[in-house]
């Protein structure tokens, strides 16, 4: 519930979307994306520098703009990173975010 509420207060495209009610079941509203940069670090390693590059700018505007909100993900790691179909950053599991 509380992942819900952050997210709901929260409008980046680096942070994953939530676009319905927690209480449907199944719940429909997530935003769905590919793969976690964890799996796309196990596949790529350091052949795909340019891209590692793009994605981390990614992951910096995303945090950059949790801290502007005056939020801390205090559980940033890769397989809380989602890649979305298009290869973009959607940071996600806002559950323990301090305020």
């Amino acid at each position: 519930l509380k992942e819900v509420r952050n997210l709901a207060s929260l409008n980046h495209e680096g942070i994953v979307r939530y676009n319905s009610s927690w209480l449907e079941k199944p719940p429909s509203g997530w935003q769905l994306c590919s793969q976690t940069l964890e799996d796309w670090l196990n596949k790529n390693s350091s052949r795909d520098q340019e891209n590692a590059k793009n994605l981390f700018k990614q992951l910096v505007s995303a945090v950059e703009y949790l801290h502007r909100k005056n939020k801390i993900h205090r559980d940033l790691k890769p397989s809380n990173i989602l890649l979305d179909e298009d290869g973009r950053v959607k940071l996600c599991d806002l559950g323990i975010t301090a305020d």
